[in-house]
């Protein structure tokens, strides 16, 4: 238990630097979706907007195949900033600036 809460706590401590630094973004309001992954075949693509429609799709996979699905819930969802995009602050008119006109 105390290893599970020192390894949680070090995975989110290392998130929020990669965070501070830009690096990363966590986005929280994502809407909450599910797939449905069969043991041993390709990784799921759809997502579904609903547990009951995975569990749904989950138990027909497994009829067919008679292999056993697994329903995986989004948690967080996190991305790779690669570029920053800041605005410039224009220059306060009858300041000089660079352009021409």
């Amino acid at each position: 238990m105390i290893q599970a809460r020192l390894t949680t706590s070090f995975s989110v401590v290392r998130l929020l630097i990669l965070y501070q630094f830009n690096l990363i973004s966590i986005i929280m309001a994502q809407k909450k979706f599910w797939m449905v992954y069969l043991e041993g075949q390709n990784p799921p693509k759809y997502k579904h907007g609903t547990y009951e429609s995975a569990l749904k799709e989950a138990k027909r996979l497994t009829q067919i195949h008679d292999l056993e699905a697994y329903i995986l819930e989004t948690v967080q969802t996190v991305k790779l900033d690669l570029f920053k995009i800041e605005d410039t602050i224009k220059p306060a008119p009858g300041e000089d600036s660079d352009l021409p006109f």
